[in-house]
């Protein structure tokens, strides 16, 4: 049976991200329904606020395994989803599945999983769900360029796979 572990910083039920709350929790149950082992490493964040869902240990969620991390709030980046807990977790674990979901970018959880994808010679696809198309691109362009640069290119770079969720992202 194929395992496969997704990385999403917020999972069901944090509706207050919007599309990808719905998104990847169907695509995580379309998997798992066709005979897959699916686990979701997430963070606990929920806006301002935090999921009602217990940490660091799994719970089931509509068919999937989910794992709830603490992520630690900071006046410096308070939407970066920063969690030791779920990058200490992806350390110990991803060897252990056949291939990596990565869901989002500019994240702390993209560059854990990647990281440690790379580490342990997993295969990973990164889902930038719209965050390089130019629009998004634009905004605070001189900080993502900057940070692109410094951090997350290399983990883009070794994806085995970018997956588009539209047509204009992947011509973008």
């Amino acid at each position: 049976m194929f395992k496969l572990l997704v990385i999403a910083s917020y999972y069901r039920p944090a509706y207050v991200y919007g599309g990808p709350v719905r998104s990847v929790p169907a695509l995580c149950e379309g998997i798992a329904g066709s005979g897959a082992s699916v686990t979701v490493f997430t963070t606990d964040a929920n806006g301002h606020g935090r999921v009602d869902e217990p940490t660091s240990v799994p719970v089931q969620v509509d068919g999937v395994e989910v794992w709830y991390f603490k992520r630690i709030c900071s006046r410096v980046a308070p939407m970066f989803f920063y969690s030791p807990e779920l990058a200490n977790k992806c350390n110990a674990a991803v060897a252990g599945f056949d291939g990596i979901y990565i869901a989002g970018t500019w994240t702390y959880p993209m560059l854990a999983g990647a990281h440690a994808a790379q580490r342990s010679g997993v295969p990973y696809v990164v889902s930038p769900r719209g965050s390089f198309m130019h629009w998004s691109m634009s905004q605070k362009a001189w900080k993502k360029q900057i940070y692109l640069k410094c951090f997350e290119r290399s983990a883009i770079e070794h994806a085995r796979a970018i997956h588009c969720t539209s047509v204009l992202e992947a011509e973008q």
